[in-house]
């Protein structure tokens, strides 16, 4: 589910803001703080899919938080929507901070609901569905995105998750195979207790030998006894 942090000092601005958004996205999870260094907790805890923020904050500068939150990788081009009473500080935010609109209070509804609908809609369903073509990946908070038709094969060897590509191997992070698969689509079938195959690469199926060939490998992968039923099912 995608969350949304609001970090604003007034609680009836934090609640119409709140009503506003889930008129527009019922189900959206929405976090709301009126302090920097609370916000940075949530930001490093939880995947924020969009920032909207004050200026003036209990504990401390909405401008600043955000260059705080574009030096963490994950949150480089997360949109950042600045809802305040200054309007001094528009050009800042727009030329350093690359902030996704700058709306003065009082705020017109036309207007913030214009970029609610953008941010909740258009943008989080475009990302939403992309996401289901692509895997990503986090390697020391920084992020990897695979496209899923590119995988040939992913096997858990030395105790960590190894994905073979058509254009090279990844070595990743020390999880359980059970655990990496529920990130893959149902193109993806284990065919032994380390292996899982794309089965859109599948070139040949060999029952007599247990192993299968896929297109831009040169070796064969084993099918496990106890998966031999997955292969049928591709067959």
């Amino acid at each position: 589910m995608n969350s949304i942090l609001i970090v604003d000092n007034n609680k009836v601005h934090r609640e119409y803001l709140i009503n506003r958004m889930k008129s527009i996205h019922s189900t959206i999870d929405i976090k709301v703080s009126n302090k920097v260094a609370e916000s940075l907790k949530i930001a490093h805890s939880t995947d924020i899919s969009a920032f909207f923020m004050d200026i003036q904050l209990s504990d401390g500068n909405g401008l600043n938080l955000a260059y705080q939150l574009r030096k963490i990788n994950k949150y480089k081009f997360t949109p950042i929507v600045f809802l305040t009473a200054i309007p001094t500080r528009e050009i800042e935010a727009f030329r350093n901070i690359h902030c996704y609109d700058y709306l003065i209070k009082p705020i017109c509804e036309n207007d913030l609901d214009l970029v609610l609908k953008q941010i909740l809609v258009d943008y989080l369903d475009f990302c939403n569905k992309n996401e289901k073509d692509n895997i990503c990946l986090c390697f020391n908070g920084i992020k990897q995105i695979i496209q899923l038709k590119d995988i040939l094969y992913i096997e858990f060897k030395f105790r960590k998750i190894v994905i073979i590509t058509q254009y090279g191997e990844i070595i990743y992070k020390s999880i359980s195979l059970k655990k990496f698969i529920q990130l893959l689509t149902s193109h993806f079938v284990q065919i032994h207790q380390s292996i899982v195959i794309n089965k859109d690469h599948l070139k040949k199926i060999d029952m007599k030998n247990n192993s299968v060939e896929l297109h831009g490998l040169t070796l064969n992968l084993p099918i496990g006894v106890s998966f031999r039923k997955n292969i049928d099912s591709l067959l």
